[in-house]
């Protein structure tokens, strides 16, 4: 919204409503992804010290036993997809604050910096960058997610065990893409808006009765394009999640009547009757 608007001529970037939400992304990708790193490995060693408590073995041989396992090799997925997502998030952030630096002293030399063809140049390769490791980032979080399906209950099926797993990954990538557009725009598409408003008004940054209309218009025009269009994808990704939480509750249910006498079937109740709230206020 901030990175492609025209500046002018005579004054910087607006670095607030730029860098600000920018510098909050990177912070949430990061944090992620060595949470992923942290809890992944942890996890790995307390299955080692638990498998070394029951077989009288040390932690290094249970470790070497482990990583001969199928938890072995999903354990190096996470880790690799986790340190993916954290190097990806420190270039790009890097990357982009630089790019923004640059294009704010090429506005101050130039005379009409918007127009400038080595600039639109840099611009596009910019961009396509920028977007490249941001794809990285999403691709590196799909994968990590697949390895979680791999040790889930699917795989102890007689029926179709990989269709099973893939069900599974499907069903949890709709809810990442669900859930995780409602926190990127609460979280940095909100407060990018908030910002931009912000600084149409006074100098200090604080707002007044007189803000730039330009701002306002352009920016309420954006949030019109875009809520129908997440609407669209949250909506399609409820549908996906209704069909494969059903395949997945037929194939550990069998059932209706487990639904109330299994464990599952009592965490699926109380999973539904949490999202319920969620899609009816979406």
């Amino acid at each position: 919204l901030t990175r492609n608007r025209d500046n002018t001529n005579t004054e910087i970037p607006d670095d607030t409503s730029y860098l600000r939400p920018l510098k909050r992304l990177f912070i949430i990708l990061l944090s992620c992804g060595i949470a992923i790193l942290l809890s992944s490995t942890s996890l790995f060693l307390l299955q080692a010290i638990s498998l070394s408590s029951e077989l009288g073995m040390d932690i290094s041989t249970t470790f070497t036993i482990l990583s001969s396992t199928p938890v072995g090799p999903v354990w190096n997925i996470r880790v690799i997809t986790s340190l993916i997502i954290i190097a990806s998030s420190i270039i790009y952030y890097i990357f982009e604050k630089r790019s923004f630096i640059k294009k704010g002293q090429t506005g101050l030399e130039s005379n009409d910096s918007s127009y400038s063809p080595s600039l639109k140049k840099t611009g596009k390769r910019g961009d396509v960058l920028s977007n490249g490791l941001l794809y990285t980032i999403v691709l590196a979080g799909a994968v990590s997610i697949f390895s979680n399906s791999m040790v889930s209950h699917n795989t102890a099926l007689s029926f179709l065990p990989s269709l099973a797993i893939s069900i599974d990954w499907l069903h949890f990538i709709a809810v990442s893409i669900w859930l995780g557009g409602l926190f990127y725009i609460s979280s940095i598409l909100l407060m990018t808006i908030r910002l931009s408003i912000r600084k149409s008004g006074n100098i200090d940054g604080t707002a007044n009765k007189s803000l730039n209309i330009n701002t306002v218009r352009d920016t309420s025009h954006f949030l019109a394009l875009l809520l129908p269009y997440f609407s669209l994808i949250a909506t399609i990704s409820l549908g996906i999640i209704g069909v494969t939480g059903l395949y997945m509750a037929w194939i550990h249910l069998h059932t209706a009547e487990a639904v109330f006498t299994s464990s599952y079937g009592n965490i699926l109740t109380i999973k539904l009757l949490l999202i319920l709230p969620m899609v009816i206020l979406g």
